[in-house]
């Protein structure tokens, strides 16, 4: 958990819950093929930084309005209640879509890395068992 405001438009959370969708669909689909979903290290890689980058996008403007307004450290204990007291009064400029929609190209590239790499093996499983 990250503790402060999670900040977006609703689309921002349906694009999201729409992208996990598909890898969920992606993944059924292979395993009902009977190849295994395993994941390689530069899909994972791809994925993870896309999720990484997309959290940013939602704490960024919470996290400027913090360090532009109080001259504390965020995540000491003493200071937890005044950061989170100024919650009410936060009212972001505008959501980081560009910062958003990288995020979501990396989770993207990373499934598509994912299918096709998924798909060549199953195709060529196919070809040998023909032979």
């Amino acid at each position: 958990l990250i503790p402060m405001p999670w900040v977006g438009p609703v689309l921002a959370p349906c694009i999201v819950s729409f992208t996990l969708i598909s890898i969920a669909l992606c993944v059924l689909y292979f395993n009902e093929k009977g190849t295994e979903a395993k994941f390689i290290k530069r899909e994972k890689s791809l994925m993870i930084t896309g999720c990484f980058v997309i959290i940013v996008s939602f704490v960024k403007d919470y996290a400027l309005f913090i360090l532009q307004n109080h001259d504390v450290h965020i995540w000491t204990p003493i200071s937890r209640m005044e950061l989170f007291g100024d919650i009410v009064s936060f009212v972001p400029d505008q959501f980081s879509w560009w910062l958003f929609w990288v995020g979501e190209l990396c989770i993207i590239a990373g499934l598509v890395a994912y299918f096709i790499r998924q798909n060549r093996y199953y195709s060529g499983r196919l070809k040998s068992q023909k032979e």
